[in-house]
């Protein structure tokens, strides 16, 4: 019962956004959503990259960074 009340109020303060969502996927939400926008035609290159190519260039480095400084 207690797993199911925590749970109910979970999904009630995600659904206003008082709490962020949990994500199981690989990338973040934000990454999905700029591909999606540069497939939809609605974001153009910079200097011939999408936004959603810089960003994930900039993550892996993150989270190449964080991996590495973990393993010592």
């Amino acid at each position: 019962m207690t797993l199911f009340v925590l749970f109910t109020v979970y999904m009630g303060l995600t659904k206003f956004d008082i709490l962020p969502k949990m994500y199981s996927d690989e990338y973040l939400q934000a990454y999905l959503e700029l591909v999606k926008q540069a497939e939809g035609g609605a974001e153009k290159p910079v200097n011939g990259k999408y936004k959603h190519e810089e960003f994930k260039e900039l993550y892996d480095q993150f989270v190449n960074r964080h991996n590495a400084s973990n393993q010592k």
